[in-house]
């Protein structure tokens, strides 16, 4: 088989794991999506990488992915540094927040820092101890991980190689085998409701 007809069937099997983990995903009801986050919640914030961690990487939870509000909130009381990725053309770009409502912009229903006025990450002093919460579509028992396609933060990661890495995931999110990319980069840990991967 060559090359590009391999890169067309791993795209074809990307594109059919994504779209049956989001239908997954979508029929999970509030409530139980609430306890689900809230045990992932009780995780995160007793691991060491979030307890050292002065500068803390948060997505805005959107489309049923675990729910991060509770996390940034606990973060933000914690006197950590809170960060929110906002999409900057063909890149996300991380500002500073000092409270939920700092989150008044939108990118395809997503909530994002509205102004690029904010302290923006890339500023941020590099000695300091950062960890970056990551979303995913589906991950499997490798690390592998699929997002949503754009490879948002593949690139912001490979720019940044030296942060910390942990992703929040529902355990419907775990599959047996995402096809990876020599570009793709897996996060350090996975956190579920039921395990550490």
């Amino acid at each position: 088989m060559e090359v590009s007809q391999i890169s067309v069937k791993n795209m074809e099997t990307k594109e059919q794991i994504r779209n049956d983990i989001l239908k997954k995903r979508s029929e999970i009801e509030k409530k139980d999506l609430i306890r689900k986050s809230d045990e992932i919640y009780s995780k995160l914030i007793v691991s060491s990488h979030f307890l050292e961690a002065e500068n803390v990487l948060f997505y805005a939870d959107y489309n049923h992915e675990v729910m991060t509000h509770s996390m940034i909130q606990h973060a933000l009381k914690s006197k950590k540094s809170v960060f929110c990725p906002k999409v900057c053309k063909d890149e996300i770009r991380f500002y500073r927040i000092e409270r939920l409502e700092d989150l008044t912009g939108f990118y395809k229903g997503i909530q994002e820092p509205e102004s690029e006025d904010a302290f923006d990450f890339s500023l941020t002093d590099q000695t300091k101890k950062s960890l970056v919460v990551m979303p995913g579509v589906a991950f499997d028992l490798n690390r592998n991980r699929l997002g949503y396609g754009k490879g948002y933060y593949d690139r912001f990661l490979e720019k940044n190689s030296s942060l910390y890495t942990i992703a929040l995931a529902l355990e419907c999110q775990i599959v047996d085998h995402i096809p990876a990319n020599e570009h793709d980069i897996r996060p350090e840990y996975i956190l579920t409701e039921e395990r550490v991967i």
